[in-house]
């Protein structure tokens, strides 16, 4: 029953792996489980974590549930940029084509700075031609910067 396995869930996310075949395919079920636990979104169906609409309503509750998508759903910049604007930690889970995308991570700093601090940014904050079109585009990004670029005050 949905409640029970709600509330189990609430107890011990890994009670979700005993949910029944029926809730695990459930999109509505899935919002559910993931505002309780991102790492019990690893339980769902294959083919709801691949499902875009219903990854767009998981990243909205919760952007660390992007760990436990789909990579096609790690891929596309909307589900990730949407992960990113709920938790800037997101980016960890991002495709590797994505963190090394200029446009992608320029993007992503928009939303939150600190999205420069994450390891996968740090070599695109390192070229000096992405860190003068990121000042341009996110000025408070100057302390992320400056740590690589010495710059003239």
């Amino acid at each position: 029953d949905r409640q029970t396995v709600l509330a189990a869930g609430k107890l011990n996310w890994r009670a979700f792996t005993f949910a029944a075949e029926a809730l695990k395919t459930d999109a509505d079920f899935a919002v559910e489980v993931a505002k309780t636990n991102c790492s019990a979104v690893q339980f769902l169906s294959k083919a709801l974590r691949s499902h875009r609409p219903t990854a767009m309503k998981l990243v909205r509750c919760n952007g660390l549930v992007l760990e436990h998508l789909s990579c096609d759903m790690k891929n596309d910049s909307e589900v990730a940029l949407r992960a990113i604007r709920n938790n800037f930690r997101a980016l960890d889970h991002v495709s590797g084509s994505l963190q090394s995308d200029p446009d992608f991570v320029l993007a992503a700093a928009q939303l939150d700075r600190r999205t420069l601090n994450m390891s996968s940014a740090k070599t695109l904050t390192a070229d000096r031609d992405f860190a003068l079109l990121l000042l341009n585009k996110v000025p408070l990004a100057l302390e992320q910067i400056g740590r690589y670029h010495k710059i003239a005050k």
